[in-house]
């Protein structure tokens, strides 16, 4: 039984990233209609951009965390107005899409190689102690996931059922022609989006380191 509460405590704390790792890519998804294989790559790009802020700069983990959860997201606004713009203003096919976002993996992958090689890098931080909750042992960082988890899938909630901007992203997942043909800017909306959707890729790597 203990063994079973310990492998639940760590399903609970997989499903919060995964959760997360889910919701930024519902969220582009449901906006652009098409799948994203390159959104693997943005866990890379959130790393090692968080290493170079606080190995390479010097800076604080939680700061380097927080300004690479803003790069991250950036990256994937950029990626999204000048990579894959073009072919969504062509109105490319979902398998064309599919198979461009494939190899702007590859091209992710490369690129962080090259600058970064490929061996191991380790974050500036020390390893927490686990802490006892009744039949449950977690680090403090396991606890931070789960923790972040909660207050974005709340705040994501908020942003889609509140928001002027939530509103207009479940507009476009409905009928993207239809919102811009009611004044919806769909490309301000579409950006907002994938800078969410990279800022949460980013958060949840870092949270789990």
């Amino acid at each position: 039984m203990k063994l079973f509460l310990l492998t639940l405590g760590f399903g609970i704390v997989s499903a919060s990233i995964y959760a997360l790792l889910s919701v930024g890519l519902s969220l582009q998804f449901g906006v652009t209609n098409f799948v994203n294989f390159a959104y693997g790559a943005y866990l890379g790009v959130g790393m090692l951009l968080t290493y170079t802020f606080s190995a390479t700069l010097g800076l604080p983990f939680w700061l380097s965390m927080v300004l690479a959860t803003i790069g991250t997201g950036l990256v994937s606004m950029f990626i999204s107005e000048y990579v894959l713009g073009p072919f969504v203003k062509r109105k490319k096919s979902l398998f064309y899409m599919l198979i461009v976002t494939f190899g702007l993996s590859l091209i992710l992958d490369n690129v962080l190689q090259i600058f970064y090689g490929v061996g191991f890098n380790e974050y500036p931080i020390s390893q927490s102690t686990p802490i006892t909750i009744g039949p449950f042992s977690f680090t403090g960082n396991q606890l931070l996931i789960i923790a972040i988890a909660g207050v974005v899938m709340i705040g994501v909630h908020l942003l889609l059922s509140r928001s002027r901007l939530g509103k207009a992203m479940r507009a476009m997942s409905d009928n993207s022609d239809l919102a811009r043909a009611s004044g919806i800017d769909t490309n301000m909306v579409t950006r907002w989006t994938w800078f969410i959707s990279g800022a949460l890729v980013s958060l949840v790597i870092n949270s789990f380191n």
